[in-house]
């Protein structure tokens, strides 16, 4: 689908077309790890054409939203964030990209009578396979005012690296519209993800994160796998960085990946969507695998690692979902015990199959079960940060200010410690878990072999 969008010449700016300097760019992420990869992915070419990428809260130019469509609430909060946006800076040029675009054509990709996106306060609007092209037109917009922007080194802006390798969707599950935004799944070609693994390492980053809509059927479109790609990067990329993985999904975990669990530079943590613990809920959705599948695949990864952690989401209210489908899903979630759920209430998409189903919930049903699944969610979270403490985790920080570091363990803990004099955003550290704080893990940063703390 076709981008809407205004030229150069039209570019909106609170600042005077006189003053000098780089183009500022604010880049804004709804949803998933693989849009925040693709706005990592873009922040990085902006910056190596001479944009300043500043924070979402900073005055831009230029900003870019980038959307998200899984629920009808997705959808709600993408028109939401658009005004806020808007309200914040309103000289700005506003850009939309994302699954809200593919999601709803009419609304976002009809242009007015100016050649204009139709919909107020939109300067230019991309559709998922335009996204691309959002860097060639924040360039064309720099020309347009005379600020023609100047080539420099790209330089390394989070802690963390996420590489998308993956994009689209062969599934067909009844409640998503993702399939349809993202069209059919295609993977980033092994050698091009092994540069960008290696680009990740050389500008500082201590963990690369792969990222994919489907990241499971990486490699199937080109005679390969997952697991081929994981082991090669174990293999190829500075021993000093670790590697994890996003979401993945049960029937899409073999054993040869599963074996790769105990390597200490594979994050021991998965995050592995369950939806429902019911095989009939499971059935219904057109998931790839039941419960039996799920707790099996728990098992082997944990016989590998026992400390593996386990986050996932869980769809609360699907059409049909009866009380004891919904204690299944309760029971598993006690019996895993998860480090993280992302609950959501099912809401009814157009042109989905689940649309038509019979027995959907109502708002009271939904809020009820849902809050009973967060309770849940946060009692198997609290267990296994009180099994946290007492251990050493490997740390990479990613706020470090003046008495406190802030980071994520390989098992996705966050944690806090009193910085030392090596700690630094990006570092990796070795810290002692010595109690709970709330969600956080409170450690002591130890002395690295050596004493090294550069």
């Amino acid at each position: 689908m076709p981008g809407t969008s205004t030229t150069g010449a039209e570019l909106r700016t609170a600042r005077d077309e006189g003053i000098a300097g780089p183009l500022r760019v604010a880049l804004t992420t709804l949803g998933c790890k693989v849009n925040y990869a693709e706005m990592a992915e873009l922040a990085g070419q902006l910056a190596g054409l001479g944009c300043e990428v500043v924070p979402e809260d900073e005055p831009a130019d230029v900003r870019v939203l980038n959307s998200c469509a899984v629920t009808l609430q997705a959808d709600a909060t993408t028109r939401q964030r658009l005004h806020r946006l808007r309200r914040r800076d309103p000289g700005c040029h506003l850009v939309l990209t994302g699954c809200s675009v593919d999601a709803n054509p009419d609304r976002y990709l009809a242009a007015g009578s100016d050649g204009r996106p139709a919909v107020p306060g939109l300067d230019a609007v991309f559709a998922n396979t335009e996204k691309l092209r959002i860097a060639d037109h924040v360039a064309a917009l720099a020309a347009g005012r005379g600020n023609p922007l100047r080539h420099l080194p790209p330089a390394g802006l989070r802690s963390r690296a996420f590489l998308k390798v993956q994009d689209g969707c062969d599934h067909r599950c009844t409640y998503c519209v993702v399939w349809r935004t993202r069209g059919a799944s295609a993977s980033v070609p092994e050698e091009v993800v092994m540069a960008r693994a290696r680009a990740a390492v050389a500008t500082g980053h201590a963990e690369v994160v792969l990222t994919g809509v489907d990241l499971g059927s990486y490699g199937r479109d080109r005679g390969s796998d997952l697991t081929a790609l994981v082991r090669r990067l174990l293999e190829d990329v500075d021993g000093t960085v670790r590697i994890r993985l996003s979401s993945i999904n049960a029937n899409d975990i073999p054993e040869d990946l599963i074996e790769l669990n105990g390597d200490p530079r594979l994050c021991g943590h998965w995050h592995i969507p369950l939806q429902s613990g019911s095989d009939q809920v499971l059935r219904a959705m057109h998931r790839g695998y039941r419960r039996q599948r799920y707790l099996r695949v728990v098992e082997d990864l944990r016989r590998r690692d026992p400390d593996t952690e386990l986050t996932t989401d869980v769809m609360v209210g699907f059409p049909g979902e009866s009380q004891e489908d919904h204690e299944a899903t309760l029971r598993l979630i006690d019996e895993v015990e998860f480090l993280g759920c992302h609950v959501f209430r099912y809401s009814p998409r157009p042109d989905t199959e689940a649309v038509g189903l019979p027995q959907q919930a109502d708002d009271a049903l939904l809020r009820s079960r849902s809050a009973e699944v967060r309770r849940a969610g946060a009692a198997s979270a609290r267990r296994r940060r009180q099994r946290a403490v007492g251990r050493q985790h490997r740390v990479v920080w990613d706020r470090v200010a003046p008495g406190e570091a802030h980071g994520l363990t390989d098992g996705y803990h966050e944690v806090v410690a009193d910085p030392t004099t090596g700690t630094r955003t990006g570092r990796m550290q070795t810290i002692m878990a010595t109690r709970v704080e709330g969600d956080l893990l409170r450690g002591t940063i130890l002395p690295e072999p050596g004493g090294d703390e550069r």
